[in-house]
């Protein structure tokens, strides 16, 4: 639990060490700051909600979806649980590498077999992906003067790379999954050598793996090969997903009097999300600040006032990040509790059993 506080820490320290250095930067005080928020015209606040609760809520009817796809049944709250837990811990973890893990073990607590569970949560991300990398590359591409600032390209660059490795990884996934299954045993071999699994945990799981490796193999070609149509369903409710909390900024913007086009306020952000989906730091904390603060300049003359830049930079990151992650923290909270309530329910039936 401890790496996890600290994740936590370095995500609030990050975050808050980049808006200061900003405004210091841009030379915006405090004082302007706070003025600025004074101004935002709360009329538009319960809309900006609404459009955090649809993102929310379709991103786990398309959990629903693919949990459909393979003949099982996921509850949506199951859903919206699972992708709040992937995001409070992504928001904690290097990489953002905690997420699926967790997202994993919601989905497991629900019933699913383990081999299903990876296929969702891959799906997941692969859809995700296909939203980024086609709405990025286009955004790149037609609003040019976002390329203009050189820094910003080595981020491009970076968000490229990795949306390379993610389709490399498929392919081995999809039409080699002997290769997959290597790659599978020797990380299990590398954690036995570390001592992180033990050697009779290690033995003992080998043929569990096997079976669930063929599980997760079996549906992730029976998806590509037999069910293509669910993967456009899927992709299409991933859109909407992403435009839901895209349409956030749009409001915080008009909260704020900036008069600009919907259409690039999402195609911006789109834009920010492709550099930023595998950066280092927990929760891409310091990169999202920074790359936002670049790129929404454009957006607007009015954003030229440097003030009013910062402002809706802060507010947009909270509003479509931080309180995620807030409530991401106490749906995850709650289902620990449960998990741990069910353990020792279980480990009361057993002694029950034993005294008997």
């Amino acid at each position: 639990m401890n790496k996890y506080r600290w994740g936590l820490l370095a995500f609030i320290a990050i975050s808050l060490a980049t808006l200061v250095l900003l405004f210091i930067s841009d030379d915006v005080q405090l004082t302007g700051f706070i003025n600025s928020l004074k101004q935002f015209d709360l009329l538009y606040l319960p809309l900006a909600l609404i459009f955090l609760a649809l993102h929310l809520l379709s991103d786990g009817v398309r959990l629903k979806i693919l949990a459909w796809g393979m003949g099982e049944s996921m509850k949506v709250r199951t859903g919206v649980v699972a992708g709040l837990a992937n995001e409070f811990l992504s928001a904690i973890t290097p990489f953002q590498s905690g997420g699926q893990p967790f997202e994993i073990f919601i989905f497991r607590r629900s019933g699913l077999p383990l081999g299903k569970c990876g296929v969702i949560s891959y799906f997941r991300m692969a859809t995700s992906l296909v939203f980024l990398s086609v709405t990025g590359s286009f955004t790149l591409i037609y609003y040019s003067e976002l390329t203009r600032i050189t820094s910003l390209n080595y981020f491009y660059i970076y968000g490229a790379v990795f949306i390379s490795y993610f389709i490399a990884l498929t392919y081995f996934t999809v039409y080699k999954p002997r290769f997959a299954k290597k790659i599978t045993f020797i990380g299990m071999g590398f954690l036995k050598k570390i001592k992180v699994m033990k050697e009779e945990t290690y033995f003992s799981k080998q043929k569990y793996i096997i079976k669930e490796v063929n599980t997760f193999n079996h549906h992730i070609r029976s998806f590509f090969f037999k069910q293509q149509g669910l993967i456009a369903l899927s992709t299409l409710v991933t859109f909407f997903t992403w435009t839901f909390k895209y349409l956030i900024a749009y409001f915080l913007l008009l909260g704020l009097g900036v008069q600009t086009s919907i259409l690039e306020v999402i195609f911006y952000q789109s834009a920010i999300h492709f550099v930023n989906y595998a950066i280092p730091t927990p929760g891409a904390s310091g990169t999202s600040e920074w790359v936002a603060n670049s790129i929404f300049r454009f957006l607007s003359d009015d954003l030229n006032n440097k003030v009013l830049l910062n402002s809706f930079v802060t507010l947009w990151r909270f509003a479509t990040y931080h309180i995620i992650v807030i409530i991401a923290g106490f749906a995850t909270l709650g289902s620990l509790r449960e998990w741990i309530k069910s353990k020792e329910k279980e480990e009361e039936e057993k002694s029950y059993k034993t005294v008997a």
